[in-house]
């Protein structure tokens, strides 16, 4: 629009030389044409009609107006005008563009800007939730720890009431229940030791009693970095060659879930200076090194925490006359043990005697046919009397 009020502007400049009059004569009217103008003029003053500015033509090479009859009245301060508003025009509109082009640039980059700030923003705020919700789940935990500690800890100030109204002496009721707490039947057992009789009766009897469960131990003695996990009994067998204490103390560490440890070692671990015991133990030392493997659990016991029972057996043989037992608190008596009633008091140590907790005991056979239960009961009460050496030496 602008450029075409301009053409306009330039058209009508162009046009006014071309409304002639005479000297004395009067402005022609505004609605005649320049045409008609021309010719009113030449007709008043005798003088040849005037051509038309629309018939003008600009002369090659100059800013001027040439008519038909060769006389041309140049018009440079219009043209220039008109070209400097032209070129004002250009460089405003470059002005503009350019100015677009910055600003577009400008919004691109801050928007880039924007973008990574809000990324880190979220991932700042990603890692803040979860370390709070981590935080909220410790704190859960252990509130959760602390709640069963007071539950427990409610439940016995419970029962040391009850028993203090049921008139029982709370210190001996507090021996009990700890050794009633700590003979809680095992579960699953590993059967340890070299391949003897012995071993093989033991595994045959804890297999057919009802609610046990065997482990897979056949390698437990030659592999170093295997982890017990399901046993909470292990029962070592030396009534043979002697263990190492070193690799029964390893096993018992890798044990994730012990409670109870049984040895079945030899009689005269505690005499073996005195005859026989002493011609046996010099050519191998043999029961100084059982003797060393049973100080190592007991060690052992009291740093971890399981129960232990140690048997001591005197030669296992197969003699079906000695089908009875006699039981002995400590390191007595020399006689021999059938293999099967051997392997019936481990069970009777793992199972059914509480007497057998972290104790030492002796076992040889007698004279009978077999034993009863109730035999075995009065076997183990033997125990409970002052002889019996409960935690080991002092």
């Amino acid at each position: 629009n602008m450029a075409l009020a301009l053409l306009l502007t330039v058209l009508g400049a162009c046009a006014a030389p071309s409304l002639a009059f005479s000297p004395g004569g009067s402005l022609p009217s505004p609605r005649l044409s320049f045409a008609h103008s021309s010719a009113l003029s030449s007709g008043v003053m005798g003088r040849p009609p005037v051509p038309s500015a629309v018939g003008a033509t600009l002369s090659p090479g100059r800013n001027s107006l040439f008519r038909p009859n060769g006389r041309g009245r140049a018009a440079p301060m219009a043209l220039r005008m008109a070209q400097d508003d032209m070129d004002d025009l250009a460089k405003k509109f470059e002005q503009e563009k350019q100015t677009r082009i910055e600003m577009d640039k400008i919004f691109s980059d801050a928007s880039k800007d924007l973008e990574n700030l809000a990324n880190k923003e979220m991932e700042t705020l990603k890692e803040e939730t979860e370390g709070l919700l981590q935080q909220r789940e410790e704190e859960w935990e252990a509130l959760g720890n602390k709640a069963a500690e007071a539950m427990v800890g409610k439940v016995d100030s419970l029962a040391e009431d009850f028993l203090k109204k049921a008139g029982r002496s709370t210190d001996d009721d507090d021996d009990d229940f700890e050794e009633m707490e700590r003979f809680l039947g095992p579960s699953e057992v590993a059967v340890v030791g070299e391949k003897t009789p012995l071993r093989d009766e033991v595994e045959a009897r804890v297999r057919g009693y009802g609610g046990l469960e065997m482990s897979s131990c056949e390698r437990l003695l030659e592999t170093r970095g295997m982890v017990i996990e399901k046993s909470d009994t292990l029962v070592f067998v030396g009534d043979g060659d002697a263990l190492d204490r070193y690799t029964v103390e390893r096993l018992i560490k890798r044990c994730q879930k012990l409670r109870r440890v049984v040895i079945v070692s030899s009689l005269g671990v505690e005499r073996s200076n005195l005859f026989p015991f002493s011609l046996q133990n010099a050519l191998t030392g043999s029961l100084d090194k059982k003797r060393d493997v049973e100080l190592g659990v007991i060690e052992l016991s009291k740093k971890l925490g399981f129960a232990f029972s140690m048997l001591r057996v005197g030669k296992v043989g197969t003699d079906a006359s000695l089908g009875g037992v006699q039981v002995a608190a400590g390191d007595q008596m020399s006689e021999d043990i059938n293999v099967g009633v051997a392997a019936d008091a481990v069970v009777q140590a793992l199972m059914l005697q509480p007497a057998a907790l972290n104790c030492s005991m002796s076992l040889v056979g007698v004279k009978a046919k077999e034993v009863t239960q109730d035999e075995w009961d009065d076997e183990f009460l033997r125990l409970e009397g002052p002889e019996v050496w409960r935690g080991g030496p002092t």
